[in-house]
């Protein structure tokens, strides 16, 4: 004969409620180790302001119809600078050509993160800031206005057009992947054109290295020639 021991219901209840308690902080414990494993990303900062695009200005000195020639890639914005609604669109690789007709001496502002191409020549352009674009490899800002022209922030231009310009001073040291740089008919006087040319690289490029600067105020000596030449420059005077 075996004894039955009956426990009391009061113990029962005891018993059960003690591990429940015990089972669920065992769960409690493994569930707060699997969300540290499992670490969830911040969310973002909804007042945290975008990343703002590089973007370029262009003073004008006139009305009428304005013309801009633009490639490079993604998105890009024209602020026209005369109170019309910013022009937004996507470019793909190849010149885009952009017209707009304003009224009076205006400031136009381009914005875009790959703009590699600019071409804004003949349009009474008096100042230009671009040192923001350092994407750009193709600058045509002939046949404007402009007296003074900074390309510091532009190293990787290929080729500069800025003739027919007033321009009484260039710097190019930044410019080291230059093949062709046109400063013709402009206002510099000699000693401008021998720092001109003391300022070109003499990094080798393929298809060779051309610059122009026939018909400025002054002329160049013939040591600054010989020693442009001598870092494989072609020049034209």
């Amino acid at each position: 004969m075996y004894n039955v021991i009956v426990l009391p219901a009061m113990f029962l209840r005891l018993f059960t409620f003690f591990l429940c308690v015990t089972l669920a902080g065992a769960a409690c414990t493994l569930t707060g180790n699997l969300y540290e494993d499992n670490v969830q990303p911040k969310e973002e900062d909804p007042h945290q302001e975008p990343i703002k695009p590089p973007q370029m200005t262009l003073t004008l000195d006139k009305s009428g119809i304005v013309s801009l020639g633009i490639s490079g890639s993604g998105s890009i914005s024209i602020n026209w600078g005369d109170g019309s609604a910013i022009q937004t669109t996507n470019i793909y690789g190849n010149n885009t050509n952009f017209t707009h007709s304003g009224n009076g001496t205006r400031t136009i502002t381009v914005a875009g993160l790959n703009i590699m191409r600019l071409d804004c020549s003949d349009n009474q352009v008096s100042n230009m800031n671009i040192n923001e674009i350092s994407t750009l490899t193709h600058l045509y800002c002939n046949d404007n206005v402009l007296t003074s022209l900074d390309v510091s922030g532009n190293s990787s231009l290929v080729l500069l057009l800025c003739n027919n310009n007033n321009l009484t001073y260039l710097n190019v040291n930044a410019n080291t992947s230059l093949s062709v740089l046109n400063c013709s008919y402009n206002n510099m006087q000699s000693s401008a054109l021998n720092s001109l040319l003391s300022f070109l690289h003499v990094n080798n490029i393929s298809g060779g290295k051309t610059v122009i600067l026939n018909n400025n105020t002054g002329v160049a000596s013939p040591q600054s020639l010989t020693n442009a030449i001598s870092k494989g420059w072609e020049v034209i005077d």
